[in-house]
């Protein structure tokens, strides 16, 4: 199992995975992105969703993983998502996204951090650190769960310019919906030709994409938890996972 993570976050989302017995007989892999956790910035500077997918695609060809599922939260449900459609090697058996991005509804934060951009960078880093790191994750979600601690642990290992340039990558191909209300990422999703779920959580995600994925028949499972549903559902998640690649 490959696992990806979202915007500004880090490896840690997973770390439940590696001490769960259901992944016991897997070989689990979960890299930081670049600009991310223990990740460099981008050499090239390219946070496209193509260029992270490549980031990816050379890490499984460079291990020779094979049968893989990928499991992608957030951000990471994109950019797997840009991973599968772009595979011709075989290697992936299927994806499974996390709350990735199915209608423009689902950008709250990127939305924000893009709004924050147009005053110049400074005003956004301002915005990133004072206004979303400490009020909004450290002083809100932290105290919540922790799901919202390991995220600001995250955070403080993340380079802001990875941040934003994610962030605007993320509302450029989410920003606009087909007639069926699907994001650009989100149709790419719904039209993958292998196999897929989408997970989410019941606290976190938009009604509107939570009622596309019935709509539209795309294989869900919802579960009692919010953004981080495998932190907050892990007892949930895992078992799932596990049901999903040995039925």
């Amino acid at each position: 199992m490959l696992f990806v993570h979202g915007l500004g976050d880090s490896s840690l989302a997973f770390d439940e995975a590696f001490h769960r017995n259901e992944c016991a007989s897997f070989d689990l892999v979960a890299p930081d992105l670049p600009g991310h956790g223990s990740s460099p910035a981008a050499r090239d500077g390219l946070y496209t969703l193509e260029a992270l997918a490549s980031h990816l695609a050379a890490l499984i060809e460079a291990m020779d993983l094979r049968q893989l599922t990928v499991v992608g939260h957030s951000l990471g449900g994109d950019v797997t998502t840009v991973l599968a459609s772009r595979d011709r090697s075989g290697r992936i058996d299927r994806i499974v996204s996390v709350e990735g991005t199915l209608t423009p509804a689902d950008m709250f934060i990127c939305n924000r951090a893009t709004e924050a951009a147009e005053g110049g960078f400074e005003a956004f880093e301002t915005w990133f650190h004072q206004r979303f790191c400490q009020e909004t994750v450290f002083e809100n979600w932290a105290v919540q769960g922790d799901a919202g601690r390991r995220y600001y642990a995250s955070l403080r290992f993340c380079d802001p310019e990875a941040f934003l340039a994610c962030a605007a990558e993320l509302v450029l191909r989410n920003r606009d919906e087909d007639t069926r209300g699907l994001s650009g990422i989100g149709a790419l999703y719904a039209n993958l030709p292998v196999q897929k779920c989408f997970v989410y959580g019941t606290k976190s995600l938009p009604a509107k994409s939570a009622n596309l994925v019935s709509e539209l028949k795309l294989e869900h499972h919802a579960l009692p938890a919010g953004h981080w549903v495998m932190i907050d559902a892990a007892p949930e998640f895992y078992p799932l996972l596990q049901r999903l690649i040995l039925p």
